[in-house]
Formats: structure tokens, C-alpha cells, sequence
């Protein structure tokens, strides 16, 4: 095995403890001495792979954000009504929390550790903002078409939002109802209520 590949296997190795601490014990309670003796290295050696605690972080989020918004636009693609797009929508996001529950963890919960003025966290921020916007582009033209109720838009995607957001709270991967099952039940919970009727 090259150098390069040790390098490699030790980078992502570090990615994958710091996803596990920053989800069990919280970024700011996580130190790098934590990170190193997980992976199995001096803290020393942790600085050959990263400059600072941060850059963990920028890169779980970044990377997961990356795949919400690839499956997201995937998803999208295939669906072609206002009802169908907001289960789409919803799909994704569900699954990428089965798949990637402790990064979606972190990414929920530490969004404030981030250091906001750098231009890597505002390129980040406008990329999550973008996500937003696109439920709110969904939740528009479900409304100019009369297929949903005119609502304030960012305050019903906001709220829609972190319902399902906060999923990565008690969602199971191993439990009775799969990701696309809760989707389809929070789509239908949206577009129908609770109400009997």
C-alpha cells in the first residue's frame, strides 16, 4: 500500500471518528486529543491532515450537504406535480438521515460553531440557503396551481423543514418503518392534515 493510500485511509478514518464524537459528545466538547485517540495517532500527527477542529466540520457538513442537494436534484427530476415533488423532496432528505444519521447530527445541531464571517462557511450557508429555497419554490407552485393552500411560504417551509428535520432525533434504520415510508407519511400529513374528514 503507497504512502498515499495510508494517508487517504488515515484522513477518512479521522473524518469518520470526528463524525462520531461531534454527534455523541457535541463539536465544542470534542477535543482534538478525542479525535487523535480515536483514530489511534498523536494529537501531533492530526495536524498533517488538518489545520484546525473546523475543518472537520466544514468538511462533514459540506460533504453532506453535497449529497442532500445531488439526491434532492435526482429525486426532483423524475417528478413532475406539485404533490409528487414535495414527496421527492421530502424522500430525500429522509433518506439521507437513514444513511447518514450522526452526520446529520451534526450538521443540524452545530451549524453555530461554524465561523460564519469565512468565505467557506458563507459559500456553505448560501448552498443551504439554496435547499430552503427550492422547498419554497415546490410549496409556490403548488399554490399557483391550486394543488396547495397560499400560506406564507418561508414560514411553512421553515416549519415543514424542521419537522422533518428533526427526525435524525429518534429515527430508527432499524426500526418498522423504512425512510421512504416516514416520507410518505410526513407528504401525507402536509398535503392531507389529521383531521378526519
Amino acid at each position: 500500500m503507497s504512502h498515499r493510500t495510508d494517508g487517504l485511509n488515515t484522513r477518512l478514518q479521522i473524518l469518520r471518528e470526528a463524525v462520531a464524537l461531534f454527534a455523541a459528545k457535541g463539536y465544542a466538547a470534542t477535543s482534538l486529543a478525542d479525535i487523535a485517540d480515536a483514530v489511534g495517532i498523536r494529537k501531533a500527527s492530526l495536524f498533517n491532515y488538518i489545520e484546525r477542529k473546523e475543518d472537520l466540520l466544514y468538511e462533514i457538513d459540506l460533504l453532506l450537504l453535497t449529497e442532500l442537494l445531488a439526491e434532492t436534484e435526482a429525486l426532483l427530476a423524475d417528478a413532475h406535480d406539485p404533490e409528487t415533488r414535495l414527496q421527492a423532496f421530502l424522500t430525500a432528505g429522509m433518506r439521507l438521515i437513514a444513511r447518514r444519521r450522526d452526520e446529520a447530527s451534526v450538521f443540524l445541531a452545530e451549524h453555530k460553531a461554524a465561523r460564519s464571517s469565512e468565505q467557506r462557511w458563507r459559500e456553505l450557508a448560501a448552498r443551504r440557503d439554496g435547499y430552503q429555497r427550492l422547498f419554497e419554490s415546490i410549496l409556490e407552485d403548488g399554490a399557483e396551481t391550486g394543488a396547495f393552500r397560499a400560506l406564507p411560504t418561508t414560514v411553512t417551509a421553515l416549519g415543514l423543514l424542521g419537522t422533518t428535520s428533526w427526525t435524525y432525533r429518534w429515527y430508527d434504520p432499524d426500526g418498522a418503518m423504512g425512510p421512504d415510508a416516514v416520507a410518505a407519511l410526513y407528504a401525507d400529513v402536509i398535503l392531507n392534515g389529521i383531521r378526519l374528514r
